[in-house]
């Protein structure tokens, strides 16, 4: 490193200070000095100019004595990186080391829920763990060679399980570190994770949800008829196709009843849907409308907005157990809806309670409310009603009326214990699906299978919808995402159709088959014609009234 005099532009001379850059000692500039009085007619930095010119060489000096403390304190090459980035940016710009990506991913903005957000973090504490590992410390360190590397260990089966990640979890995490990346690299460098091609392992496609057909949807609603909490909300999925975020979060200033559309910001992509209320909503709208406790309640279904940012887990976890419920096997079904030990009615043994919570040791407002409970529930409120007479939450209510069992030492509230374990089990049964590729089983039936329901059912009815106009209302911003992702129609769907399109040869198809001849007098005839449309059960009973029927006649 030193000091050279050389012309700048229009002719001015300057004096430099230079060093070397990169492995093929590419030299260049990282700093110059307007030089003042006559320079030496050599222009060597080694001859003597006048006093003017000694003054400017004394100032050059000290500039470059301040920079090679600051490089040394910081290592040449990262210093070197940073003075030529804004030399040929004209922007300072400061290397970030790996250890600070975690904190800087915190900071990035966006519209993905919290547990994204979480799994982001996890996923560069991940990278950045992997990096250090390998002596690693700065984000110009990651070279294309080594993103390979690391992707690589991502398709390799885990050392504890043994198990792969499925390809949209590599690509995810891909795409994650890769934009993490972009936004603390400079300009002008490359992101090393840019052309990185992930192969598809074996067994690792992606498993997508499983759309309902009409008689399973009508399964489906009629046993979340027993959920009155969750059962609005599969309704309005059904029928709009919006995620749980949006149904969750669906406000009044968003529904129009008079003109009979909902307005909705999807929370995903910002893009505006405009959407028809269809009957069924509009009964759940009404209802939600006549239940709003004020004109200041912001949202249709606060219950489900409050347990949206508290458990989001929750209302996942009651979808699927309307799915369960619907969809398991009958001696999985007698499981969850039996099984809850005998208890005493609390109407029986309501003035041993009350004595033991009178007797108790607390606070004279908690008694009184305690006492309230007890007598309502006694009387056969359920939680929801008691909830909404005392606008009391249902979690209070469960931990007050557990209370009172203990302290009376009785038992008059079901214990579901048995129960959970039950109903577990059938929604691990009935809505995951294990697979070879990927760290956990796949999901087929959850929220998100109503949305995948929706679209399969509006382009695969009696009167499909045009794709081109579904997009609108889903707010997909392309056809080729709504119909990769969410159009899962069964083979069944579509018999009639590609039946009529194939050749006999292949359809079976025989023509319209040949009609028995008219029967106005020959009652043989007649019945025959009748039994055309029988079932086979009925066919079977049939037969049998026959033989009965013969055997009288011996």
């Amino acid at each position: 490193m030193g000091l050279e005099l050389k012309k700048g532009r229009q002719g001015k001379l300057v004096m430099t200070w230079y060093g070397r850059y990169t492995e093929n000692e590419k030299r260049i500039s990282v700093g110059l000095c307007d030089v003042k009085g006559t320079p030496p007619a050599s222009l060597s930095i080694r001859d003597t100019g006048d006093a003017s010119f000694e003054k400017s060489r004394d100032k050059a000096k000290t500039l470059l004595a301040d920079y090679q403390k600051e490089a040394g304190a910081k290592g040449m090459a990262t210093h070197l990186t940073e003075r030529l980035i804004e030399a040929k940016t004209g922007r300072k710009w400061v290397e970030i080391q790996l250890a600070e990506l975690p904190e800087y991913t915190r900071t990035i903005k966006g519209k993905r829920s919290k547990d994204w957000k979480a799994w982001q973090i996890t996923v560069i504490n991940g990278f950045v763990n992997w990096a250090k590992a390998r002596g690693l410390r700065s984000v110009l360190e990651v070279t294309p060679e080594v993103a390979e590397s690391y992707i690589e260990t991502l398709t390799t089966p885990d050392k504890n399980t043994g198990k792969l990640k499925t390809l949209s979890t590599v690509r995810h995490i891909k795409n994650i570190v890769g934009m993490v990346l972009g936004r603390v690299l400079p300009n002008g460098v490359d992101n090393p994770f840019k052309n990185i091609r992930i192969e598809t392992p074996e067994g690792g496609e992606m498993e997508h949800r499983k759309p309902l057909n009409a008689k399973e949807m009508d399964k489906l609603l009629k046993q979340a008829e027993d959920d009155p909490f969750i059962f609005p909300l599969i309704i309005t999925a059904l029928s709009t196709g919006l995620r749980r975020g949006d149904v969750c979060r669906l406000k009044w200033s968003e529904v129009n009843l008079q003109n009979g559309t909902l307005t909705v910001k999807t929370s995903k992509t910002a893009t505006e849907v405009i959407l028809p209320i269809m009957d069924r909503l509009r009964d759940v709208l009404e209802g939600a409308l006549a239940e709003r406790k004020s004109d200041n309640s912001k949202y249709v279904f606060p219950e489900a907005e409050r347990m949206l940012r508290d458990n989001p887990h929750g209302i996942t976890y009651r979808v699927k157990k309307v799915f369960a419920k619907t969809f398991a096997l009958p001696q999985e079904a007698t499981q969850i809806t039996s099984g809850e030990p005998e208890r005493t009615p609390l109407a029986e043994i309501l003035p041993e309670v009350l004595d033991a919570v009178r007797a108790a040791k607390m606070i004279v407002s908690k008694r009184d409310k305690l006492i309230d409970l007890l007598a309502l529930y006694a009387d056969g409120k359920s939680y929801r009603e008691i909830e909404i007479e005392r606008n009391i939450s249902r979690g209070s209510i469960s931990g007050l009326l557990h209370e009172a069992e203990k302290l009376a030492n009785v038992s008059f509230l079901p214990d579901t214990s048995a129960r959970q374990d039950s109903i577990k089990q059938a929604i691990k049964d009935v809505t995951r699906k294990s697979r070879t590729t990927g760290m956990r089983d796949a999901s087929k039936y959850d929220f998100h299978a109503l949305r995948t329901t929706f679209v399969t059912l509006a382009l695969s009815g009696d009167n499909p919808m045009p794709v081109e106009k579904l997009i609108a209302l889903t707010g997909h911003r392309t056809v080729k995402t709504a119909m990769k992702y969410y159009f899962k129609p069964k083979g069944s769907d579509f018999r009639n159709e590609l039946e009529a399109a194939m050749p006999k040869s292949l359809s079976g198809r025989r023509g319209t088959k040949k009609a028995l001849p008219e029967a106005h007098a020959d009652p043989v005839a007649q019945m025959a014609a009748q039994m055309q449309s029988f079932t086979p059960e009925q066919r079977a009973q049939l037969a049998e009234m026959l033989k009965e029927g013969a055997n009288n006649e011996k």
